[in-house]
């Protein structure tokens, strides 16, 4: 029995030194985090306590005479600082995986209203020349001097110019969507009209 009452003693004297070395690197750990600096020195508080019960755990096991209360009573409050100590610091473990996760989001949030930005700015800049192109082969289409073969590569032109338009009207679109801004209309419009448009992009390509 005396045998058992000292195993305790000292195992739960080992494990008081586990927990005082892991609080140690846990104040160091969260020393220089971000909302956590000033809270740091409330942990010097456990290790001082920590440290003045190890004391007495070797004072109990080197001059008194323990019984196996008492040696019950000093391992199980090792194991219950231990079981602490582990779930403090899975919390802030957790907290610390929560905090990179946000940065990380706003990051990318940052980076997505910049590319937005980029792409709406020069989607207005590019419809400008656009518009002066889709007017010029307008007034071409109404020339009476030019043949037939030139009214049709005007015409071709024009289309493109259309669908190129069209695009960049999207990419505004998607930009209005992401700031909630985005409306649905119904418009009539002739399919023979839009097959032609499609005709007149791709068939340089095929």
């Amino acid at each position: 029995m005396k045998v058992l009452i000292y195993i305790m003693i000292y195992l739960g004297s080992a494990l008081m030194i586990f927990n005082i070395v892991g609080f140690i690197l846990y104040a160091k750990k969260i020393k220089y985090r971000n909302g956590f600096r000033k809270e740091t020195y409330v942990l010097h508080i456990p290790i001082i306590l920590l440290i003045l019960f190890l004391l007495g755990y070797l004072a109990v096991g080197i001059f008194g005479n323990p019984d196996l209360i008492v040696s019950g009573i000093l391992f199980g409050g090792s194991i219950f600082v231990f079981v602490m100590y582990l779930l403090l610091n899975k919390i802030t473990n957790r907290l610390f995986e929560n905090e990179k996760l946000e940065a990380k989001l706003i990051a990318v949030e940052e980076s997505n209203k910049t590319k937005t930005a980029f792409l709406s700015g020069i989607s207005h800049e590019m419809r400008t020349p656009l518009n002066i192109i889709l007017g010029l082969t307008s007034l071409s289409m109404t020339d009476n001097n030019i043949s037939d073969v030139e009214r049709e590569r005007v015409k071709k032109a024009e289309a493109s110019a259309k669908y190129l338009l069209s695009i960049i009207n999207n990419i505004l679109d998607m930009n209005s969507l992401e700031n909630g801004l985005f409306s649905i209309k119904n418009e009539v419009f002739l399919i023979d009209d839009m097959i032609e448009q499609i005709n007149s992009v791709i068939e340089s390509l095929c």
